[in-house]
């Protein structure tokens, strides 16, 4: 019943209607929208980050100006790849001169025996026949300058037979670690390449020499060591490549680039919407609660909803994603998915996304396999509370793996000169080493967006 006169009636129903409007659903027009990280919607929205921004994805595509200093094994264990004058030694060593000649930021000469010595260009081409080689040790850990005392960027490429007399390659690797893996951006690259050979093999820790004779098939390696930025390293092998029309760097050859955080081109992110959902789960494109909206806003984000006549059981997805490897980059081996969860808080005054107690929303397990990133996304309708919660998981590389095809040029210790004593503990020093800076800068390889509804 109504007190009002009836003449008042007419303007109180309209502005009793406003007011119920706006205290059961002043925020009916509100909205939550993708965006990249650090991106943002019109006023009073929400935005939701999901794509990571650019400056986090992709290596710097500034052009390559960096010094080559090109450094020669001068030790008389290499003697024995300059005694014929057309070894695929003695091309490479052209190949490397030519391209070097030509790098924007220069060239200059180095040789290494029982210390580093610079050596102008008139020396460096006693390189291609065996005068060259007289020194009596071998210091490989001294071909690397100190960074802190040189200026601008500097790209060292070392020849080698990675054969130090004092059999220290652990030592060769943590020069390498403190002065470039621990350097933002930074890398190293081992190419190995077999030539022929005849001559001496000098053994590390001043082991008894051997005779050893080789041909092309059965030719004794030698190593080009590249120290520097990532992107100096692959312009260098990718120009290397394009020059090199006697294909020595193409058979018989090995390439593998360690960098802590150059792994990958960009991430992966999810793409369509899966088919096989287990029941009682739905893929829409869009979540709805009390007229608050989630859009993807042309975003990665898959969108789930979970009914009440889901199964009661653990239940999962999987995905198949395209790993995006940066070329000739030794892979992940170990992925850890680590989760932001936000839940929907409907304030009257101002409604968010605010951090969510729940941590164990989902769980996320991850293989690599053949340039194939496998995902599988667990989770338990009976533990996920009913309401809207946006989540993300980075999949962070915490180590990788030496390439399988490097086994078989360890000698195993039997003295065959047509393989290299000691380069497994190199590869396996490395590894550790560039393990252990990745624990500290985890590159991203894959970002998971989803919104959930529970029902």
């Amino acid at each position: 019943m109504s007190f009002l006169p009836p003449q008042y009636r007419i303007a109180y129903y309209p502005a009793l209607l406003v007011f119920l409007l706006t205290i059961t659903g002043c925020q009916q027009n509100l909205k939550a929208i993708g965006t990249t990280e650090g991106g943002k919607v019109a006023d009073g929205n929400i935005a939701l980050s999901c794509k990571l921004g650019e400056a986090k994805t992709a290596a710097s595509t500034a052009a390559n100006k960096s010094k080559v200093i090109l450094t020669l094994d001068g030790s008389a264990s290499m003697v024995g790849y300059a005694k014929d004058a057309n070894s695929r030694y003695i091309q490479t060593l052209r190949l490397l001169d030519r391209v070097s000649l030509a790098a924007p930021g220069g060239v200059e000469y180095a040789r290494i025996d029982n210390s580093r010595k610079s050596i102008d260009r008139t020396e460096f081409q006693k390189s291609f026949g065996t005068s060259f080689y007289t020194g009596q040790t071998s210091k490989i850990a001294d071909a690397f300058p100190d960074l802190k005392t040189v200026k601008g960027d500097r790209l060292i490429a070392v020849v080698t037979d990675l054969q130090p007399d004092d059999g220290d390659v652990n030592l060769v690797s943590k020069q390498i670690l403190e002065d470039y893996l621990k350097r933002d951006g930074y890398a190293v690259a081992v190419w190995g390449i077999r030539s022929e050979f005849a001559g001496k093999v000098y053994p590390p820790n001043n082991a008894p020499a051997y005779e050893y004779t080789g041909n092309v098939t059965n030719g004794r390696p030698f190593y080009i060591l590249l120290l520097g930025r990532y992107e100096a390293i692959a312009d260098f092998a990718k120009t290397l490549r394009s020059a090199d029309s006697n294909s020595l760097l193409k058979d018989r050859s090995n390439l593998t680039i360690f960098t802590a955080d150059r792994t990958i081109t960009s991430p992966s992110y999810l793409t369509a919407a899966q088919d096989n959902l287990p029941k009682g789960v739905s893929s829409p494109d869009s979540l709805s609660q009390d007229r608050f909206l989630m859009e993807n806003g042309e975003q990665p984000i898959q969108f789930l909803e979970i009914n009440e006549n889901s199964n009661p059981d653990k239940q999962a997805i999987k995905y198949t994603l395209n790993y995006q490897a940066n070329p000739d980059t030794a892979i992940p081996t170990q992925l850890e998915a680590r989760y932001q969860v936000k839940k929907y808080n409907e304030e009257r005054d101002k409604p968010a996304f605010v951090d969510s107690s729940n941590k164990s929303l989902v769980d996320i397990s991850s293989s690599l396999a053949n340039d194939k990133l496998g995902v599988e996304m667990k989770f338990d309708p009976t533990k996920i509370d009913r309401g809207l919660y946006y989540l993300t998981a980075d999949l962070v590389a915490r180590s990788i793996q030496v390439p399988a095809a490097w086994k078989e040029w360890d000698d195993g210790g039997k003295k065959d000169g047509s393989k290299t004593q000691g380069l497994n503990d190199f590869f396996n020093s490395l590894s550790i080493n560039t393990n252990s800076v990745m624990k500290e800068k985890s590159p991203t390889v894959a970002r998971l967006c989803y919104g959930i509804q529970r029902n």
